[in-house]
């Protein structure tokens, strides 16, 4: 094998990438997959398994009483965590680097990789570790069930050669939600590698005067959006707090609010609209002034990606991933540490020229084009792979 082509495999079923998923380990398996159609590449390998649903053999024991059904999801979130580490026999030989997304695959590989002598990598795409956000997702999130479940989740990470991260800032939420990961990371600091996430551009579908039409709206009045799930992680009763401040002193200032209401409700005034849930979310944020992105805790967001792709001002909460864009002087996203400094930002908005805000969401679309597309998270990548075998070969003495 020459040193400059591994042969790297992207633990992450072909069957399943083909069906053009959106988000998670395999919404950002299809990117790179596609992409690597489009540059004729075969540099990334794929699973060629086929994707089977395992049998509902519960089904017919219970019926579709709401404590039943949770009961069942229960048990077999149980039997997954319980049966993890059996996956079938696997030869790992003819790659060179195993690159797996999810924890929970590499804790089932454990054996197979008992004696692979190639770089196992590591990336998680949940804002936690997954065993947490499983246990959570079915009634599981306590005591010594979640401490056992989260097995998987700590093998994964000590037995990778490498562990990344869309980037250093994205760590936060592990490290304050998970006692473990502040020890690993102190240990195994040399061992992490970061590749930001590429999405592909939003693009609006109406103009901005259509949509405002819509809402009946007037053109120069301030309009602030958000779209997102309307619970308290993601900030959604901060952004009612700020809107019912900033609504007592501004006459002439809407919120546009996508997504479907629930677990959380919406503020009762006539300058506050609920779209609901939406397939053209981009005409809504384009039609606006500012994006509102309040997140309590953030790993690293998409839709930070997506606003920026449409060249739009953000305002979003100084936590996890957003203070990489900080970092990286991304001159229209602005971030607050409290609810006052929040509204001081949007008076800061409201405040500018037309020209002022078109030049600020004109750098953010620009940034976007250079560090944020598939293009570039494909390329960072490929070029990590490359180093990290070449790396591995020389201390090995073999180049």
């Amino acid at each position: 094998m020459s040193n400059c082509h591994p042969k790297v495999l992207l633990y992450l079923k072909e069957s399943i990438i083909k069906n053009h998923p959106k988000g998670g380990p395999y919404g950002v398996g299809a990117l790179y997959y596609n992409e690597q159609l489009k540059r004729n590449e075969n540099f990334f390998s794929f699973l060629k398994v086929r994707d089977t649903t395992p049998p509902k053999t519960l089904s017919n024991i219970f019926t579709n009483s709401h404590w039943l059904i949770m009961l069942k999801r229960r048990i077999r979130t149980l039997l997954f965590f319980i049966n993890i580490p059996h996956a079938a026999t696997r030869d790992f030989g003819e790659y060179d680097i195993v690159f797996f997304h999810q924890p929970s695959d590499l804790f089932r590989e454990k054996d197979n990789l008992a004696n692979f002598d190639g770089i196992v990598v590591l990336q998680s795409h949940c804002p936690e570790p997954e065993s947490h956000e499983i246990c959570k997702n079915n009634g599981l999130d306590f005591g010594l069930i979640k401490k056992f479940c989260e097995r998987s989740d700590r093998f994964a990470f000590e037995r990778a050669d490498y562990v990344v991260f869309p980037c250093q800032e994205a760590e936060e939420p592990y490290i304050k939600g998970w006692k473990y990961f502040p020890q690993f990371e102190e240990r195994k600091r040399k061992q992490f590698r970061f590749i930001p996430t590429g999405i592909v551009p939003l693009l609006a579908k109406r103009e901005s005067v259509t949509i405002r039409d819509e809402l009946n709206i007037p053109n120069e009045s301030f309009v602030v959006c958000y779209v997102g799930r309307h619970n308290k992680i993601k900030g959604y009763d901060i952004i009612k707090n700020i809107a019912s401040r900033y609504f007592a002193n501004h006459d002439d200032t809407w919120f546009v609010i996508g997504g479907k209401e629930g677990p959380l409700r919406s503020l009762d005034h006539p300058r506050w609209i609920e779209i609901g849930w939406t397939n053209d979310a981009a005409s809504y944020i384009s039609a606006s002034d500012v994006f509102f992105l309040p997140n309590r805790e953030t790993y690293y967001d998409l839709v930070m990606l997506e606003i920026l792709s449409l060249g739009k001002i953000v305002i979003a909460s100084r936590t996890g991933g957003n203070r990489f864009f900080e970092k990286e002087g991304v001159k229209g996203v602005f971030l607050y540490d409290s609810v006052d400094e929040a509204i001081e930002l949007l008076q800061k908005v409201n405040d500018m020229s037309h020209e002022s805000r078109l030049e600020l969401g004109d750098f953010n679309r620009r940034y976007f084009l250079d560090h944020c597309q598939v293009e570039s998270m494909y390329d960072k990548c490929k070029n990590l792979m490359i180093d990290l075998w070449n790396n591995k070969l020389r201390n090995d003495g073999k180049v």
